[in-house]
């Protein structure tokens, strides 16, 4: 009966400390990005990505005409900071022959909001040539700026630092 409580013991003990999924770990001086892909036609486009990194963290996402910034604590209980970027962008007819688009990039996090709408003329009839978006990998490096997509030809660069 000994033996077995010991045993039961060990394992007990290895599981909490260090039997955890190691692949779900971050590397070091890196943070994750999951991206959820909720809507993407030709006139509506809605990307939400999840940012965590280890600490407090700085989450940036800039482009040609605008920039957003949020600084970000951990989430109580834990040293993980999560962020939530998303973005929206619809393709609007107004009442005359112009084409408008709608755009808005929010960052979320733990006591902080930062970002708005915007609207800016276009001349597309879809949102394929004025928008691209593409998150493709999982980890990305900190303090860089990283080229996420583009924006009417010009990039759109997101940083966490």
């Amino acid at each position: 009966m000994k033996k077995a409580f010991a045993l039961l013991s060990i394992v007990v003990v290895l599981c909490v400390t260090g039997c955890r999924d190691q692949s779900n770990q971050i590397p070091p001086d890196s943070f994750r990005a999951t991206v959820k892909d909720l809507v993407e036609g030709s006139d509506l486009f809605v990307k939400h990505v999840i940012i965590e990194a280890p600490g407090k963290k700085t989450v940036k996402v800039t482009k040609k005409g605008g920039h957003s910034e949020a600084t970000i604590e951990p989430a109580q209980n834990t040293d993980l900071m999560l962020a939530e970027v998303t973005f929206v962008a619809a393709l609007v007819k107004t009442s005359g022959s112009a084409t408008m688009i709608k755009w808005l990039i929010q960052i979320k996090g733990q006591g902080v909001t930062v970002g708005g709408p915007s609207s800016f003329p276009v001349e597309a009839d879809s949102l394929s040539g004025v928008l691209q978006l593409k998150f493709d990998q999982e980890f990305y490096p900190l303090g860089q700026d990283i080229v996420i997509g583009k924006f009417q030809g010009e990039s759109i660069v997101l940083s966490v630092e």
